[in-house]
């Protein structure tokens, strides 16, 4: 059997987020839930948010970042802490 750790909590713009980056990820762009392997190696992200600019648009993220929902137009994007600016 495999041991996996489950993350349920709400977030908020800028808050720092640990989790495995191959974690099965669902958000409704309030609240967070993830699983992943215990003994999976894991990286801190950071909450941000990127406005789409309407109509569909574009939004550029920085590499390894996971994409945690999509509202209208508004992307709510996990970016390693590394790669944070």
């Amino acid at each position: 059997m495999t041991e996996m750790t489950i993350i349920s909590r709400y977030f908020d713009t800028f808050e720092t987020i640990e989790l495995a980056p191959d974690a099965r990820i669902e958000s409704d762009g309030n609240q967070l839930k993830a699983i992943f392997p215990s003994n999976a190696d894991t990286t801190e992200y950071i909450v941000t948010k990127y406005h789409s600019g309407g109509n569909g648009g574009t939004v550029d993220i920085p590499d390894g970042s996971i994409i945690a929902s999509v509202s209208g137009n508004y992307v709510h994007v996990l970016v390693p802490k590394e790669q944070y600016e």
